[in-house]
């Protein structure tokens, strides 16, 4: 997903998340941003987008992997667009087949831009910052 634009989002479908399908979504990333000179992606501290191969193979694109601090959903906006989604799709809608559930998110994705002004508002650059004075235990 674009931070400037939420509706420019990349999507891959695959049986699970790992470093080949990470490098198969940075090159549709890279495909798609062929004009930028660099490209920054966040990444959470999920084991495949740290993996060796994956590193030196991005040494060689225009990609820099920017890596999250641990535990903080608050900064990660993919997070926002996960929770969009359900709330438009995915908890909006009984679903009595894993066919029809992938339609409605194959959809949602493939129509984002009737979202644009909703997502405008919500995936934006600002992002809450927490203090320890704020945080009570």
């Amino acid at each position: 997903m674009n931070a400037l634009d939420p509706t420019d989002i990349q999507v891959l479908e695959c049986e699970s998340v790992n470093t080949q399908t990470t490098k198969d979504l940075d090159l549709k990333i890279l495909e798609s941003n062929q004009g930028i000179d660099k490209i920054y992606t966040i990444a959470d501290n999920a084991r495949y987008y740290k993996n060796k191969e994956l590193k030196e193979w991005l040494k060689d694109t225009k990609i820099e992997q920017v890596f999250l601090p641990p535990y903080s959903p608050n900064l990660n906006i993919i997070e926002r667009l996960w929770k969009f989604l359900k709330k438009k799709v995915i908890n909006s809608t009984f679903f009595r087949t894993k066919h029809e559930f992938r339609e409605a998110v194959h959809t949602f994705f493939e129509n984002v831009g009737q979202y644009k002004n909703e997502l405008a508002s919500l995936l934006t650059l600002n992002f809450p910052i927490l203090n320890s004075q704020s945080i009570l235990l």
